[in-house]
């Protein structure tokens, strides 16, 4: 199973290469190797729910002493699909279940990549502590046994709780040793940190490598693997772009069929959306797009990014209603930003 977590991807990007979106059909029921080979099938292409009651099944089974290696996997997979539709703390629920089974049937690799899922809640929700304790977990494990998954999970965490502090440059270097500028391949994870690593990229200055990054995700038919991937393109896009042609990728990206799906991703595309509204003078479609992202941010708890959707919206106007505990923050993102530097 923790074979599969690796190979699965590189043999699905064939197909999708070749024959477009590809929907692998849902497993026999009967079979939980099957049930979990599909499962990460469909992981790669978001469209995992298609699995889901079948995933929960063999979890089922595995807490009453069935195929253990499928139930952890199957836990791990539940796990990441709850953190792409913002069921943080279900998927913290199911990352611990994933890391309790690991370690009781020595499935060493399934429950350090269970991790990943509270690595990535602690990193969006502003836990620092948390994040670089179980980032640091992580790839003190994954170095030496070249366990590129895991590590590349837990480098995605560090790049989110980066990006979410304001510290771009640290975002940026971080997230090149995933996928260096330039370089996207369709079947590693390079692809979930399109948007990150395009926005640090542009934050910091790194104007040609951000256009560059986009020609070859672009080039490497991104857009053609989920909707997911295609609304995070857009969005990268719009990041490199100027005036009306930036405007048209961000409503091309919270266009994609399903994006708010991914209330996350929908909610840092509304939040860049935003920004580049109130720097155009468009006060109105900004304060929109910034008062849905924080709405979002909000329920999710994710306080760094709250953060930045209240200084943008102070910054286009009247200050927005602001929650009881919210830390107030004096400087915009851009500001702090550029104060840092």
């Amino acid at each position: 199973a923790a074979r599969h977590a690796d190979c699965i991807p590189a043999e699905l990007a064939l197909s999708v290469r070749s024959a477009g979106r590809l929907r692998p059909v849902p497993p026999d029921r009967l079979d939980p190797a099957t049930v979990v080979r599909a499962g990460w099938s469909l992981l790669a292409v978001d469209d995992l729910e298609l699995c889901t009651p079948e995933l929960r099944r063999v979890l089922d089974d595995g807490r009453q002493g069935g195929a253990a290696g499928s139930a952890i996997s199957a836990a791990v997979l539940l796990m990441l699909d709850a953190v792409a539709a913002g069921r943080w703390d279900d998927a913290s629920v199911l990352a611990q279940e994933g890391q309790d089974l690991g370690a009781l049937h020595g499935h060493d690799t399934l429950a350090m990549l269970a991790g990943a899922g509270p690595a990535w809640v602690a990193a969006c929700r502003g836990d620092e502590v948390a994040c670089q304790d179980h980032t640091g977990r992580m790839i003190g494990w994954a170095a030496p046994r070249g366990a590129k998954l895991v590590h590349h999970h837990a480098v995605h965490a560090r790049v989110l709780a980066a990006l979410g502090r304001g510290d771009a440059e640290t975002a940026y270097h971080q997230a090149c040793t995933v996928s260096r500028p330039g370089v996207v391949e369709p079947d590693g994870h390079g692809r979930r940190l399109i948007m990150d690593l395009v926005e640090a990229a542009v934050r910091t200055g790194r104007q040609a490598e951000a256009v560059a990054h986009v020609r070859a995700a672009q080039d490497a038919g991104l857009a053609d693997l989920s909707a997911r991937s295609a609304s995070l393109l857009a969005g990268a896009t719009a990041l490199t772009e100027q005036g009306d042609e930036a405007r048209a990728r961000y409503e091309q990206a919270l266009a994609v069929p399903g994006a708010e799906g991914w209330p996350f991703d929908a909610a840092r595309v509304r939040l860049a959306y935003g920004e580049h509204l109130r720097r155009s003078r468009a006060t109105l479609a900004a304060r929109l797009q910034l008062t849905t992202s924080l709405a979002t941010f909000r329920r999710l708890g994710a306080d760094p990014w709250t953060a930045r959707a209240e200084s943008e919206l102070r910054a286009a106007g009247p200050r927005a209603p602001r929650a009881r505990d919210a830390v107030a923050t004096v400087l915009s993102h851009q500001e702090r930003t550029v104060a840092r530097l």
